[in-house]
C-alpha cells in the first residue's frame, strides 16, 4: 500500500480504522521498555538484550552486510503476535524476502514511497511520527539502507531529535537501517555490520554466494564485536 503521499491524513485515517477494528494491541506490555530479539539463534548472538521499546535503534552497514536480513528476522519474530510497520521511502522492500524470513503479513504494514518523489525522506520521517503516535505497533522499521549518505547528512539535525522524542514513552521500538551512523537514542542499540569473508559455489550460471562471515559491533549496554557465519543458501 502507498500511504506516504499525502502521508499524514491517509495514515492517520488508516490507523484510526485499524484501532476501531480491534487490531492487536501492545498496550499491555510493561511500562519499563523491554528488548526485542529475533528468535533466531544466529541473530540473537548479535542482538543481546535487543532493541528497546521507547527508543530508536539502528542497524548500520554497507550493501550485502546483512542489515536487511537482520531487520527482517526482527520483523518476523515480532509479527507473530504484534503489529510491525516497515517504512520504505525508496520502494526497495522485497515481499519475497520477507516471506522467506517468516514475516506474518496479517500483522505487517508496508508503507511505500516512490523513488521519483522530491521529498521521500521527509515523508518517511513524517510517517514514522504518525506510527509512533498511533501506539499500535511493536516495531517500526525506517528503511534508509539505500539512501545516499550525503542525503542523510543533509537532513536537519532537528529532524533526528524529533524522531527520537516521538518514540520516547511509547511501547514501540524504532529501528533505522542506514549505510552510515545516523543517530540512536541514548540507550538505543546501534549495531554496525561488516562482511569479513564470503564463500562462493561454482554453478552452471557462474559463482553463487554460499556463506557469509559477518562481524557485528554493538554499542549498548557495552561495546563488543561478535562474528557469525550465515549459510546464505538456507535463507
Amino acid at each position: 500500500m502507498s500511504v506516504l503521499s499525502p502521508r499524514k491524513k491517509i495514515l492517520e485515517d488508516l490507523l484510526a480504522e485499524k484501532r476501531l477494528l480491534g487490531a492487536p494491541s501492545v498496550f499491555d506490555a510493561p511500562l519499563e521498555p523491554e528488548g526485542k530479539v529475533t528468535g533466531a539463534t544466529h541473530w540473537n548472538v548479535i542482538l543481546g538484550q535487543g532493541f528497546r521499546k521507547g527508543s530508536v535503534g539502528e542497524i548500520v552497514g554497507s550493501a550485502s552486510s546483512g542489515r536487511t536480513a537482520l531487520a527482517l528476522a526482527l520483523a518476523a519474530h515480532a509479527s507473530r503476535e504484534d503489529l510491525v510497520a516497515w517504512v520504505d521511502p525508496l520502494d526497495r522492500f522485497s515481499p519475497q524476502a520477507a516471506f522467506h524470513a517468516g514475516v506474518e503479513f496479517r500483522n505487517f504494514v508496508w508503507l511505500r514511497g516512490a523513488s521519483a518523489k522530491e521529498r521521500p525522506l521527509a515523508d518517511a520521517i513524517g510517517a514514522a511520527h504518525a506510527l509512533a503516535a498511533a501506539s499500535l505497533f511493536d516495531v517500526v522499521v525506517l528503511d534508509f539502507a539505500d539512501v545516499p549518505e550525503r542525503l542523510l547528512k543533509a537532513l536537519p539535525t532537528a529532524w533526528n531529535v524529533r524522531l527520537l522524542r516521538a518514540f520516547e514513552s511509547t511501547e514501540t521500538a524504532c529501528v533505522v537501517l542506514t549505510r552510515a551512523h545516523w543517530g540512536a537514542s541514548p540507550r538505543g542499540l546501534s549495531i554496525r555490520l561488516r562482511t569479513e569473508k564470503r564463500e562462493f559455489a561454482q554453478t552452471g550460471h557462474g559463482r553463487l554466494l554460499k556463506r557469509l562471515t559477518l562481524a557485528a559491533t554493538q554499542n549498548w549496554p557495552f561495546l563488543k564485536t561478535t562474528s557469525i557465519d550465515l549459510d546464505v543458501r538456507s535463507r
